[in-house]
């Protein structure tokens, strides 16, 4: 049945997909501006290239949480255009690659340029993107910041340079990552039948 934002639920198989797809595109971006980087270390094996093989299933497992958190928000949002998806995704992944660039040597640069970016993203969003891109940055920013810490604290990997278990530049890399999870999960939801 439609909701008032025009959708119906998300079906299991697109939630599964969108999950899957999240946690490979996290993984890749892991791989190559975190690992390869020299930003953390794996400590569990097996690994791929530094990386540990479990990576890839508890990133799926963190997309499938972030579109579970976003969906109410995401039904207050129209469908976003390939376009507008597309360009969520790549300037959260630019952000990433940022964080492997200036994350172990310049701190708090990488903290203020991800925290100006995400004001700037803000700024020229719609007016009622705002409210649930801030709302599901902030929750997606709380619960990774304290999987990774917590994950980190069992002994999986190891920030090079951490603040508190984790680099303070990673509540806003999620924040950067927060319109890119509303996109993902606004198109994991069938169209409303006309």
């Amino acid at each position: 049945m439609p909701d008032a934002g025009g959708t119906i639920e998300a079906r299991p198989a697109r939630l599964a997909a969108v999950a899957v797809l999240g946690g490979l595109f996290i993984s890749v971006g892991d791989h190559l501006f975190h690992v390869r980087t020299g930003i953390l270390v794996h400590h569990w094996y097996p690994q791929w290239d530094g990386q540990t093989l479990v990576v890839l299933p508890m990133f799926v497992g963190a997309a499938a949480a972030m579109v579970l958190v976003a969906r109410p928000l995401a039904r207050t949002l129209p469908r976003p255009t390939p376009r507008a998806a597309v360009l969520a995704a790549a300037l959260f992944f630019a952000a990433y690659a940022f964080t492997g660039w200036a994350g172990t040597d310049h701190p708090m640069a990488c903290l203020l340029v991800l925290l100006t970016a995400f004001a700037v993203r803000l700024a020229l969003a719609l007016p009622a993107e705002r409210r649930p891109t801030v709302i599901v940055g902030i929750l997606i920013g709380l619960g990774g910041c304290l999987g990774e810490a917590l994950v980190s604290k069992m002994g999986l990997f190891d920030y090079v340079h951490r603040d508190a278990i984790v680099p303070f530049w990673l509540f806003p890399l999620y924040l950067n990552g927060a319109a890119a999870v509303l996109a993902a999960t606004k198109l994991s939801e069938a169209p409303a039948e006309q």
